[in-house]
């Protein structure tokens, strides 16, 4: 049971809880210089928690943390066997424990908020956030355009990936409501950002975001004006290809987000390997382990720090570190995605918790495989809230 401080038609309200969980730990880490991101993340949601005066958990929520926190301790004893006894000690370790269980509570509290809301509470809040990023994303392309900022950082955001993956959820839930024109008038909004920022990320996130609500048979009407757009783009600012092309190439690549991509893949798989599935244990990616060849270049280069500790995608991480327990996590949320993508359908009716619900879900892909760090941030947040969100409209039926 929970305490619902969120009146069901309050849409200001609700909309400052969205910006609180995913623009506010980006804001705090670059803009307030915390220096940490998920220290950042953790303080955002604590305001949350304040805010909605949260006091009782969930029968779902006590089987969550229980769950997290037994394979957490499974997966620290298991480490003594691999790293030996040093890290049955690591203070990093037990707070990011806790810290970790504080975000499935949360993830709870705010889901079971968002049951309360009603469908036009959800809907203008959720479009207002989206507004409120590609007002953000347009000022960071046209502040990196115009070279007033060097380091490609986005307003709020440290650089185009993060805001990338803030950006996701709240474009596939416009996308889905979406009819006619303002359908081709958020493509060209998002896919612009996209290739002004040159963030493959946000490129490869909308037309996978697309293709998973199901909304193919607008593409070559949006097609034909990110066409023109690109067009202008080239001749008015001399657009650079090689970003993209120097970030689809794999072979013998000195590209630095190539090389730390490869590094993640293939760390995963050496320690995953090396410690017969039991992983390396938590948060010890990094510190122990195997090095790999991709992560040698990056040293020879001067970059041997980037994503050392987070392998630059989530699932990098996860399997590197929870071994066979991450890898079955990896292959369950991909088959709950499956599933979930294959009984949606674009033209069907949905309750908006639903539809929201599922653009968390979708979204999550993206830090998963593609480009995400560590378990204590926003996305991860994103994830745990729908999967309460779909345990609580599954108790509706």
């Amino acid at each position: 049971m929970t305490i619902n401080n969120i009146r069901p038609h309050n849409t200001n309200a609700f909309l400052f809880f969205l910006m609180l969980v995913f623009i506010a730990p980006d804001f705090i880490y670059y803009r307030l210089g915390l220096g940490n991101f998920s220290l950042s993340t953790l303080v955002a949601l604590t305001v949350l928690f304040v805010c909605l005066r949260l006091k009782w958990i969930t029968r779902d929520c006590r089987l969550a943390i229980a769950l997290v926190f037994f394979i957490l301790i499974l997966n620290i004893i298991s480490s003594f066997f691999v790293n030996g006894i040093a890290d049955l000690f690591n203070i990093k370790v037990y707070f990011s424990v806790v810290s970790l269980l504080l975000m499935v509570y949360f993830a709870s509290c705010f889901a079971n908020n968002i049951s309360y809301l009603s469908d036009s509470t959800i809907k203008k809040a959720s479009f207002r956030m989206f507004y409120i990023l590609c007002a953000i994303g347009m000022v960071g392309a046209v502040l990196i355009i115009g070279g007033v900022v060097q380091d490609k950082s986005m307003v709020f955001f440290s650089e185009p990936s993060a805001f990338a993956l803030i950006f996701l959820p709240f474009f596939s839930f416009a996308l889905f409501y979406a009819r006619g024109t303002t359908t081709i008038i958020i493509f060209i909004v998002s896919f612009s950002i996209a290739l002004a920022v040159q963030n493959l990320t946000l490129l490869v996130g909308l037309v996978f975001c697309v293709i998973a609500l199901k909304k193919v048979r607008i593409l070559p009407f949006a097609v034909a004006f990110c066409l023109m757009l690109f067009v202008w783009t080239f001749y008015q600012f001399t657009y650079d290809y090689t970003y993209f092309s120097s970030r689809l190439s794999f072979a013998n690549s000195t590209n630095f987000s190539v090389l730390v991509y490869l590094s993640g893949l293939e760390r995963a798989f050496l320690n995953f390997t090396e410690s017969l599935g039991l992983g390396t244990g938590f948060q010890q990616m990094g510190y122990n382990g195997v090095v790999g060849e991709s992560q040698k270049v990056l040293e020879s280069l001067g970059a041997g720090h980037l994503n050392l500790y987070d392998g630059s995608f989530i699932a990098s991480k996860f399997i590197s570190e929870f071994g066979l327990i991450g890898l079955i996590f990896c292959i369950l949320f991909t088959l709950k995605f499956i599933k979930s993508f294959i009984s949606f359908n674009s033209k069907k009716s949905y309750s908006a918790q639903h539809v929201l619900a599922y653009c968390f879900l979708l979204s999550f892909i993206i830090p998963l495989f593609i480009r995400g760090a560590g378990y204590l941030n926003p996305y991860v947040f994103m994830m745990l809230s729908s999967m309460f969100m779909y345990r609580n409209l599954s108790k509706k039926v």
